[in-house]
């Protein structure tokens, strides 16, 4: 009788995946070891029924493990490629049939930055559009201070608070004869949202073009977020009763303004 683990690695070397897979099927529908090893032509004294059933195992692991792997490295291969900035390479055209053009470069002009205005100066005259519809002249205020204020946008949270700023103080405005004016780039039907939702007292002007804000010096390049683009630079210019320029604050804060621009009245 040849010892029971003498042929077990003979029989591992021959006995693969399929066979495995087969084995495991008889197994399932019943069959006894016995027959199973009758089957494949072997001695059921070569090896016991535990080793055979070890033997199984590891077969069909060593079919299953490395089938995982290869899986597994392709999943993470595609995945990889997937994500690779270089993935989609643009296809080279075909030669054109027009004939090449050259590029020319066309010189741009660069625009002047505002030119800040100084206090004692006259201050520009407009006509505007208030949150009424009806066009508003800074002329008209002539013989009484006039509070201009420039702002970046409607109804955003610095805004919204100076001008809620203004409407708590507005009545001492007045005591001390001076009238607010709010300017801004929205629109006429934006000024009449945000004077309607905050009861805002004062006049709201619509400056679309930016033209009042640039005359004013107030309209150049901002940056948010590490981007540059163009709009407001808060600012408020005190106007006396003659016309000039009493006090220009240029880059303000929001809250407490209200309060400062009132200890500047003339």
């Amino acid at each position: 009788m040849v010892p029971k683990l003498a042929g077990v690695y003979p029989f591992a070397r021959r006995y693969t995946a399929p066979h495995a897979v087969f084995t495991t099927l008889l197994m399932s529908t019943g069959l006894t070891f016995g027959t199973i090893t009758s089957i494949y032509g072997l001695d059921s004294g070569i090896i016991d029924q535990t080793q055979f059933s070890l033997l199984i195992a590891v077969v069909v692991l060593s079919a299953i493990v490395p089938t995982a792997i290869a899986q597994r490295f392709y999943s993470l291969r595609r995945k990889s490629d997937e994500t690779s900035p270089h993935r989609c390479r643009p296809r080279r055209s075909a030669p054109s049939a027009w004939p090449r053009t050259t590029s020319v470069m066309i010189p741009t002009v660069r625009r002047e930055e505002a030119r800040l205005l100084r206090e004692g100066e006259s201050a520009p005259d407009f006509t505007l559009t208030s949150d009424s519809g009806e066009t508003v002249s800074l002329s008209g205020f002539r013989g009484k201070p006039v509070v201009l204020y420039f702002y970046p946008k409607d109804d955003t949270p610095g805004c919204t608070t100076e001008a809620c700023e203004f409407r708590d103080a507005y009545d001492v405005f007045r005591d001390r004869g001076a009238e607010v004016l709010g300017v801004s780039p929205d629109d006429v039907t934006s000024h009449e949202k945000f004077k309607t939702k905050y009861e805002l007292p004062f006049t709201l002007l619509a400056d679309p073009d930016h033209k009042v804000a640039e005359d004013y010096g107030v309209w150049g390049e901002k940056k948010y977020a590490g981007k540059s683009y163009m709009g407001i630079n808060r600012s408020t210019f005190i106007i006396d009763a003659d016309g000039k320029i009493a006090s220009a604050m240029l880059g303000i804060k929001p809250a407490g303004h209200a309060s400062t621009v009132l200890d500047a009245l003339p």
